[in-house]
């Protein structure tokens, strides 16, 4: 099932999940950060970038 769209709650939710990830790993921040932008600011063309086994 591919993600098409998801609902404000649940962007916050996410985003919210990748900034504390962001804090806890910081070997992986920026790859934490990029994820939680697009999530945060809604680019749902990038979503495949956040659920990358979601085809």
């Amino acid at each position: 099932m591919k993600v098409e769209t998801l609902t404000p709650v649940e962007r916050l939710q996410l985003a919210n999940q990748f900034a504390i990830l962001e804090k806890l790993y910081h070997p992986n921040g920026e790859h934490f950060a990029k994820n939680r932008k697009i999530l945060e600011d809604g680019y749902t063309l990038l979503y495949e970038q956040v659920f990358p086994g979601d085809r």
